[in-house]
């Protein structure tokens, strides 16, 4: 089967990105990057932009809106529709890593299956990972997309797949840090609570707010002595500075008062 020249325009646009990708000449950190590079490299192909139409926005028709909603229920916008009439459809999904997206992918294939199985339109899905070095995708994982709609054509990157118990080790490796990390972070949490509340239950702490008068308490040592039984933390160099700072300011103003009481009797 002869490939139309939106496909084989498509495909070449795909080729320049994976060389850039590798040369760094091009780092995309989200879907729009790829939508913009894919496109400029589609146009360039054809030497024309008619009928090349990337994912519309604001100019979605107007019948769709429901009360100020958009309703999409039964519709669906791919990120690129190649040709008037359409003979190509393209969904991307960008990746980052470890994160798992497999049911995304397989959402968003389903979709196209659902809306753009007409005949002669040919449905690409397009997958790139954002760290060119990272292995995205197993045998299976890609085997089971490719379930989903087996005349859906497959486009990822990198293009090297993983053997299932690598990337199975890796993917388990990834969860468990992650939880270890979690639970480490909800055991240091506990403790915090647990010392603080200590702190306060304390007699001593009860006491430190009791046993001050008023005069011992309008000091740099009173109102860390203060600080510390209110949250059971210390004061630190710049915040003891601007305490002090504060009650020159304060002993000054009192000063002053004295003075004026002294010079009116």
């Amino acid at each position: 089967m002869t490939k139309s020249k939106y496909i084989q325009a498509l495909e070449s646009a795909w080729h320049d990105m994976g060389e850039w990708i590798k040369d760094g000449r091009f780092r995309p950190e989200n879907e729009e990057d790829l939508q913009c590079f894919l496109y400029y490299g589609i146009v360039s192909y054809l030497k024309t932009a008619q009928g090349v139409r990337p994912k519309p926005t604001s100019d979605k028709p107007a019948s769709i809106f429901s009360r100020g909603k958009k309703g999409t229920k039964d519709m669906h916008f791919p990120d690129f529709i190649l040709g008037n009439p359409k003979k190509v459809v393209v969904e991307i999904k960008f990746a980052r890593s470890s994160a798992s997206i497999l049911a995304s992918c397989k959402k968003d294939i389903a979709k196209m299956k659902k809306y753009h199985s007409n005949r002669g339109v040919t449905k690409v899905f397009v997958l790139v990972d954002s760290n060119p070095d990272f292995v995205c995708m197993t045998q299976s994982q890609r085997d089971s997309l490719k379930a989903i709609d087996p005349k859906c054509q497959l486009m990822y990157f990198p293009e090297t797949l993983s053997t299932k118990t690598t990337k199975d080790v890796a993917d388990k490796a990834v969860v468990s840090r992650r939880m270890n990390i979690e639970i480490a972070r909800e055991k240091r949490s506990l403790a915090a609570k647990k010392a603080h509340q200590a702190r306060k239950e304390s007699p001593e702490h009860k006491s430190q707010l009791i046993l001050m008068d008023g005069n011992s308490a309008l000091t740099p040592e009173g109102m860390e002595r203060i600080y510390g039984a209110l949250t059971g933390k210390t004061l630190s160099p710049e915040e003891r500075k601007s305490v002090q700072e504060r009650l020159d300011i304060f002993h000054s103003k009192q000063a002053g008062a004295n003075a004026d009481k002294l010079n009116n009797k």
